[in-house]
């Protein structure tokens, strides 16, 4: 009104309404020959599958990327299509080595900058890296994530290593990159992606 009575014209002005943003949540999947052991493949397969099973009603956008025979392939890019997540993983094969720097890079492609601050991503490896560009592919992938991936809101090591006698090497590449970390055995994934799930708007 008081616009009206200084300037004799009606203004309508609206209201700018912030668009709800998605969360993403990827999967980094080693499926490298040292992975099939004791069957952890089939066993993360299944615990993904059960996780986006539960949240499905929330509003979070999946994506999947697999390490196998020395290099990274796209699963499934982000989507909010559950049936597509599945199907993928149901596709996944191994063996071969790992190349984690391949599988950072992969993530890297998938990611904008816009999109970090809402992504949590999911590492499931042994921590067996053992290709690379250079002698010391360990190292090269710390670096390489250093470098363009500690945007991501949260970053978590699935560790998978099973067996008597245990590398810990898992549990290193978390504390190198300054991710949380969990034994695949110790912890469910469920409740994990549940706190994401939570705030999902």
């Amino acid at each position: 009104m008081k616009h009206y009575l200084t300037h004799d014209k009606v203004e309508i002005r609206h209201k700018r309404h912030r668009s709800k943003a998605a969360m993403y949540v990827f999967f980094l999947i080693d499926s490298s020959g040292s992975m099939v052991k004791d069957r952890q493949i089939a066993y993360i397969k299944g615990l993904i599958e059960q996780t986006i099973a539960r949240y499905k009603s929330k509003r979070i956008k999946y994506a999947a990327v697999a390490l196998n025979n020395g290099d990274a392939e796209l699963l499934s890019a982000p989507t909010l299509c559950a049936e597509e997540i599945i199907n993928s993983l149901a596709q996944l094969t191994t063996g071969g080595k790992t190349n984690m720097r391949a599988g950072f890079g992969m993530i890297n492609q998938l990611l904008k900058s816009n999109i970090k601050e809402h992504a949590s991503l999911y590492i499931f490896t042994d921590g067996k890296v053992n290709a690379g560009n250079t002698d010391d592919p360990f190292g090269e992938a710390v670096l390489f994530y250093k470098q363009y991936l500690t945007g991501i809101k949260q970053t978590t090591i699935i560790d998978n290593e099973s067996g008597f006698v245990k590398l810990g090497m898992a549990e290193k590449l978390a504390t190198s990159i300054g991710a949380s970390y969990q034994h695949i055995q110790q912890t469910p994934l469920s409740p994990m992606i549940g706190s994401v799930g939570a705030v999902c708007l």
